[in-house]
């Protein structure tokens, strides 16, 4: 999957205040998720792991790529120390309390 050039369905401001929300303080890789979305043709998820301090800019190239193959886009809210680990226990970091409400 190649990465595209900045789409106008995106929102590059949004994107770096969110990231720096998030995780302007933290230091490690953040697990990046590409999953399909429901009701669409079945597709293996894909994994990332990215730089916090390169998060958002790679999100804002990711974006278009990741609708137009009608995925979903899901970051996980914490930083890992290694690639390829990205389970509750592989978390090291994180500024945020998350609450699955579904």
């Amino acid at each position: 999957m190649d990465l595209a050039p900045i789409d106008p369905r995106v929102e590059p401001d949004a994107i770096r205040s969110w990231c720096d929300l998030v995780f302007g303080y933290l230091d490690g890789l953040v697990p990046v998720r590409l999953i399909a979305e429901k009701g669409t043709k079945r597709q293996d998820p894909v994994i990332r792991f990215v730089a916090a301090d390169a998060l958002a800019e790679h999100i804002i190239a990711l974006a278009p790529v990741a609708a137009d193959e009608h995925r979903a886009v899901f970051v996980v809210p914490g930083v890992v120390a290694t690639a390829g680990k990205a389970g509750a226990r592989d978390i090291r970091q994180t500024g945020v309390i998350l609450a699955d409400l579904d």
